[in-house]
């Protein structure tokens, strides 16, 4: 059997459906597709990072925002968090040349040191692993997987299966939003290293 015919895969997709289709809204897709992902990933919290622009001055780089996130317990985000430029730039960078990217322990890894100290440490994130959200090549966000309290190895499948998911999601943003998201803000390309 191939891995998008397992029943996990096949879950995937018919929320896919059900959002196209009208069936769930924006909102319900997001907290069961954050809920799949964190049971795929077998860790204790996924996040969906969206682009935004800086309200207080539209000059600025984007801002990369947290706007969905689960945890292992089953609760949802209760506040938006938002990153500077300079805070996820080097995590970005970190995601060349294949978008995704493991950090068996991020407090310790120099690529992920500046997000580490931004928002990591302060929320006991110990591990993270991490897939652009690509639309016609223009990076929306990220989905992450974050393990809390210890450092954990990522497996190659995981990660793998973190870049499917949020090439998943990438393509249900251009379904569900059309014109709306492929306007969104965005950035060009994955920064090289």
């Amino acid at each position: 059997m191939s891995a998008s015919a397992t029943p996990f895969w096949n879950q995937v997709q018919e929320l896919g459906i059900a959002l196209a289709q009208g069936q769930v809204d924006g909102r319900h897709f997001r907290q069961q597709f954050l809920a799949l992902t964190r049971e795929r990933m077998d860790c204790s919290r996924v996040s969906l990072w969206r682009f935004r622009e800086d309200e207080e001055d539209r000059q600025r780089p984007l801002l990369l925002v947290c706007k969905a996130s689960q945890h292992e317990d089953g609760s949802i985000l209760s506040r938006e968090r938002a990153l500077r430029a300079d805070q996820y730039r080097d995590c970005l960078a970190a995601l060349q040349p294949a978008g995704v990217r493991g950090s068996d322990d991020c407090l310790n890894d120099p690529l992920l040191r500046t997000l580490a100290h931004a928002l990591l440490e302060h929320a006991d994130v110990r591990s993270l692993a991490c897939a652009a959200l690509l639309v016609n090549g223009r990076n929306y966000g990220l989905l992450c997987a974050e393990q809390l309290g210890q450092p954990r190895p990522w497996t190659r499948q995981q990660l793998l299966d973190l870049a499917k998911l949020a090439r998943t999601i990438s393509l249900q943003v251009v379904r569900g939003g059309g014109r709306q998201h492929m306007d969104a803000p965005s950035l060009p390309a994955l920064p090289t290293p």
